[in-house]
C-alpha cells in the first residue's frame, strides 16, 4: 500500500507539471482549451495543435497524438488502462448506515484484486517509458524522412530550372541541325532532277525510241559526265548559318560570372594583404625564368673559328675556367660570403650564407638561395632566410630537399624550412650539451633511412643530432687531444667517403687530428698530427671512389697540402705554396681526380692539376677581393666563388676540366713515384 500511494504521489506531482506545461502551451499557440473541473482520466489530454507545435514545430502526426495519450494520464488506473493492463480495486471503505453489509459484498471484497506492489509500479513505469522513446524515434524517424523528401524537392527544381534555361540554345542548335538535312535532301532532289535531263538531252534521236519486244537500254553515265553534270548544278539555297550554330553550342555554357567593380579602399586592402603578396612572389618568378630564358638569346661571343665542341685551340690545350656572371643582391650588400652548399635534390639550387654586414641591419644572420641554372639569367634569389646571430655554416639537408640547417656565430643550431616562413622554423637554445662557441663546420653521414647531422665549434664540441627530433643532441662529445688533454678549437671537419666513425679536423693551432666519432666517456681523444703553422681553414676529401684515401687542407700560412691516410699515420704527400695571401678555401673538383681549385685573400682564384704540375697552378684568375669560400657543381661544370663583398662568381669550366681514362692511371703513378710514398697504391 505504501507503494502504491508513493506511486499515486509522484504521479500527482507529474500531473502539476504537466498542466503547468500545458497552459504555457495553449498560451502561446493561443488555442482555447476548456477542461472540466472533473475531468477523467482518459479526456484530459493537449489541444493537438499546441501538443505538435510544441514537439513537432507545427506537424501533425499520429505519433504526436499517441505520446499526448499517454502522458495524460492523471493516475495509475489511467496508465494502465493506456497500456492496456487490468485496473486496481479501490481501497475499500467503511460501510455506511443506509447501506447494509450483505455476504455477497463481503464475498466480492474478499475476491478483488489484490493492491500491486512495488515491483509491478516499476514495471509499468518501465513500460511506460519504453513506450515514450519508441513514440519520439517515431518522430525523428518522420523528420528525417521529410527533410530528405524537402531536399529532392530542391534538386528536382533547380535541374527543371537548368532544363528551362538551356531549352532556347538545345532548340535553336536542333532547329539548325533540321535545315541542315532539309537543304542537304533538297540538293539531293536538284542534282538528280538535272542529271535526268541532261541524260534525256545528250542521248541520240535513233536511240531515244526501243523496238517492240526489246528492252531498255541503260544509259552509261561515266565520271567525267558526271562532274560535268554536278558543275551545272545551282546551290543558292543550300547554305548553313555556322555563325549561329558556333554560337548556339556556345549559350549551352552556363553565364559567365558577374564581374564585379572594386573600390580604392578595397583594392589597397587586397594589394597589402599576405596572400596577394604571396601570390605575387612566386609569379613573378615564374614570368623571370620565363622572359630570360637563355636559349631565346644568340650568344654574341660565340667563336666560330674554334674546334667543334666551342673551344680555341689554347683551350685545347690549357685547363681554365670562364667567367660567366656574378650574383649579387643589392639589398644585402657589404656581407660577406661564409659558405656554400649545392642542393642534392635539386642541383640548379645554391645556397650562401652570410656574414655581418660593415653597416647597421635589422637582422645579423642571412642565407639567401639562387637559382643558377645556365638557361636562366635571374637577379634575385629564388628565398630569403633570417635569424639574430651571423650564420658561418649553413647547408641544405641531403635527405629532405626542402630543409636548411645553419650554425650560427652564438652557438645556436637553426633550421629553416622553403616551405614555410623566412624565419626559423626552430632555434635550439644553448646548453651544456651543445655549442657555445661559433659552429664552423656541419656534415651529414649515414643513409636515407638512417643518418645525422654532426656539427663542430671552436670550444670543442662535437654534437650528433637526429633530424627527427632536434630539441637536443642525441650525443655530445668534447674533442681532446691525447698528448695534452686539452679541448681543440676545431675550424673543419671532414669523413672520408662511405666513413661514418673516423673523422679528420683541423685546428686554430693549425694541427690535423684524428678521432672516433663515438665514445663511452663522452671524451673523444684524438691523434694529432702536425700540418700548417698556422689556422686550417679547409679540409676535404678527394670524392673519387680510387682516391677516398686523399685530402686537402688550406691554411693562413699561405700553403695548401694534399695528405693520404693509406697506412697507420696520415702524412703529407705534397705541398702547394704558389700562393701570396692566407687560403681560405680548397675543393677537389668532383669528377676530376687530380684537378682541384683554392681561393686566397689577395682575391686569386688557381687552379691545380697534379698530372700536369705541382709547382704551379695550370690557370690562375683574380677578382681584386678576398675569396672566403668555393663550391663546384655535381656535374664539376660550374666553380662558384664568394668573395668578401656578397658577390657569387659563377665559372664555367672547359672540356679539358673533365677527366679521360688516362687521368687516374697518371695520378697513381705520380703519387707512387714521390719519395715519401714509394707505397702509394689506389684504394680498392
Amino acid at each position: 500500500m505504501s507503494a502504491k500511494r508513493d506511486l499515486q504521489a509522484e504521479l500527482a506531482k507529474k500531473k502539476q507539471l504537466l498542466e503547468s506545461k500545458r497552459r504555457a502551451a495553449a498560451a502561446v499557440a493561443a488555442t482555447p482549451s476548456s477542461i472540466s473541473s472533473s475531468p477523467s482520466p482518459s479526456s484530459v489530454s493537449l489541444p493537438p495543435s499546441t501538443m505538435t507545435s510544441s514537439i513537432n514545430g507545427g506537424i501533425d502526426t499520429p505519433v504526436v497524438l499517441e505520446l499526448d495519450r499517454l502522458l495524460s494520464a492523471t493516475s495509475l488506473d489511467g496508465i494502465l488502462s493506456s497500456l492496456g493492463a487490468p485496473t486496481t480495486a479501490p481501497a475499500p471503505t467503511a460501510p455506511s448506515p443506509s447501506q447494509p453489509t450483505t455476504s455477497q459484498s463481503q464475498a466480492h471484497n474478499s475476491e478483488s484484486t489484490p493492491p500491486p506492489t512495488s515491483d509491478d509500479s516499476r514495471q509499468v513505469i518501465t513500460q511506460l517509458q519504453q513506450q515514450i522513446q519508441a513514440l519520439q524515434q517515431q518522430l525523428l524517424a518522420t523528420q528525417q524522412q521529410q527533410q530528405q523528401q524537402q531536399q529532392q524537392q530542391q534538386q528536382q527544381q533547380e535541374q527543371q530550372l537548368t532544363r528551362q534555361r538551356r531549352a532556347p540554345a538545345l532548340q535553336q542548335t536542333f532547329d539548325v541541325a533540321v535545315m541542315t538535312i532539309r537543304q542537304r535532301e533538297t540538293y539531293d532532289k536538284s542534282t538528280q532532277t538535272v542529271m535526268d535531263s541532261t541524260t534525256s538531252t545528250e542521248t541520240p534521236a535513233s536511240e531515244a525510241t526501243t523496238p517492240a519486244g526489246e528492252s531498255p537500254k541503260v544509259q552509261n553515265v561515266t565520271p567525267l559526265t558526271r562532274r560535268r553534270t554536278m558543275s551545272r548544278v545551282i546551290r543558292p539555297d543550300f547554305h548553313v548559318d555556322t555563325d549561329a550554330h558556333s554560337s548556339a553550342l556556345r549559350s549551352v555554357d552556363p553565364p559567365k560570372p558577374v564581374v564585379k567593380t572594386l573600390n580604392e579602399d578595397e583594392i589597397r586592402d587586397i594589394v597589402e594583404s599576405k596572400e596577394f603578396e604571396t601570390f605575387l612572389s612566386k609569379k613573378v618568378k615564374v614570368m623571370e625564368k620565363v622572359l630570360v630564358v637563355s636559349d631565346m638569346i644568340p650568344d654574341l661571343l660565340f667563336d666560330y673559328a674554334s674546334n667543334t665542341d666551342g673551344t680555341s685551340a689554347r683551350e685545347a690545350t690549357v685547363e681554365s675556367l670562364v667567367f660567366k656572371r656574378s650574383l649579387l643582391s643589392d639589398k644585402h650588400k657589404g656581407r660577406p660570403v661564409t659558405d656554400l652548399c649545392f642542393s642534392a635534390k635539386f642541383p640548379e639550387l645554391l645556397l650562401a650564407s652570410y656574414g655581418r654586414s660593415s653597416v647597421w641591419s635589422e637582422t645579423e644572420g642571412l642565407v639567401l638561395v639562387w637559382n643558377i641554372s645556365p638557361k636562366l639569367i635571374l637577379e634575385r634569389p629564388e628565398f630569403a632566410f633570417y635569424c639574430q646571430s651571423q650564420v658561418i655554416s649553413a647547408m641544405f639537408s641531403p635527405f629532405s630537399p626542402t630543409v636548411i640547417y645553419g650554425g650560427t656565430y652564438s652557438g645556436h643550431i637553426v633550421v629553416w624550412d622553403t616551405r614555410a616562413k623566412s624565419t626559423p622554423v626552430q632555434v635550439i637554445p644553448i646548453s651544456t650539451q651543445t655549442h657555445t662557441h661559433p659552429v664552423y663546420s656541419m656534415n651529414f653521414i649515414g643513409t636515407q633511412n638512417a643518418h645525422n647531422l654532426i656539427t663542430t665549434s671552436t670550444d670543442g664540441h662535437m654534437c650528433l643530432w637526429s633530424t627527427s627530433n632536434m630539441s637536443r643532441p642525441v650525443e655530445s662529445q668534447n674533442i681532446q687531444s691525447k698528448q695534452a688533454h686539452m679541448s681543440v678549437g676545431v675550424t673543419c671537419l671532414a669523413f672520408p667517403k662511405g666513413e661514418v666513425n673516423t673523422f679528420y679536423a683541423g685546428s686554430e693551432e693549425g694541427y690535423i687530428y684524428r678521432g672516433p666519432r663515438h665514445t663511452d666517456t663522452g671524451k673523444a681523444e684524438c691523434d694529432k698530427f702536425d700540418g700548417h703553422s698556422g689556422i686550417v681553414s679547409s679540409i676535404d676529401f678527394n670524392p673519387n671512389p680510387e682516391f677516398t684515401q686523399l685530402f686537402l687542407t688550406s691554411s693562413a700560412d699561405y700553403s695548401t697540402h694534399l695528405w693520404s691516410i693509406k697506412g697507420d699515420t696520415p702524412k703529407v704527400v705534397m705541398s702547394f705554396e704558389d700562393s701570396t695571401d692566407s687560403i681560405y678555401d680548397t675543393r677537389w673538383s668532383p669528377v676530376h681526380p687530380a684537378l682541384f681549385a683554392s681561393g686566397d685573400g689577395s682575391g686569386t682564384v688557381s687552379l691545380w692539376n697534379i698530372n700536369k704540375d705541382r709547382e704551379v697552378p695550370v690557370w690562375t684568375t683574380n677578382i681584386s677581393r678576398p675569396i672566403n669560400k668555393l663550391r663546384w657543381s655535381a656535374d664539376g661544370k660550374l666553380l662558384i666563388v664568394g668573395d668578401v663583398s656578397g658577390a657569387l662568381n659563377i665559372y664555367e669550366a672547359t672540356s679539358v676540366c673533365f677527366p679521360t681514362t688516362e687521368d687516374h692511371q697518371k695520378l697513381a703513378a705520380t703519387l707512387k713515384g714521390l719519395p715519401t710514398n714509394k707505397n702509394f697504391t689506389p684504394s680498392e
